[in-house]
């Protein structure tokens, strides 16, 4: 995936234009070398930052159960990086706040 200059290059702009438009039709492998732009190519592809968040236990008559816990917050980290096939997560945090944890925990 060459945007950034083994032919001709587009701007940081156009070329996460495309990026998104590719994602939006299915496509999820993105390819792209050192040799293109030179460099810049993996450096435009390297913005995306993976975000995702934990917490909810389960589903109660009453609403969510938040989990806060280390060992819960532990567990359902190795299963988002199971899941999302990946090795660590750019952002990764609680979706409520756990009132029964200590937040230093």
């Amino acid at each position: 995936m060459g945007l950034s200059g083994h032919n001709n290059s587009v701007s940081d702009e156009a070329g996460i234009a495309i990026i998104k438009h590719a994602f939006e039709r299915g496509i999820t492998h993105f390819d792209t070398a050192d040799m293109y732009g030179p460099k810049t190519n993996e450096i435009l592809v390297g913005k995306v930052q993976l975000a995702t968040k934990f917490g909810v236990e389960s589903m109660g008559p009453g609403g969510p159960v938040i989990n806060g816990t280390p060992e819960f917050v532990r567990s359902s980290l190795e299963a988002s990086l199971q899941r999302l096939d990946v090795d660590y997560i750019d952002l990764y945090y609680i979706i409520r706040v756990d009132h029964k944890t200590p937040i230093e925990d």
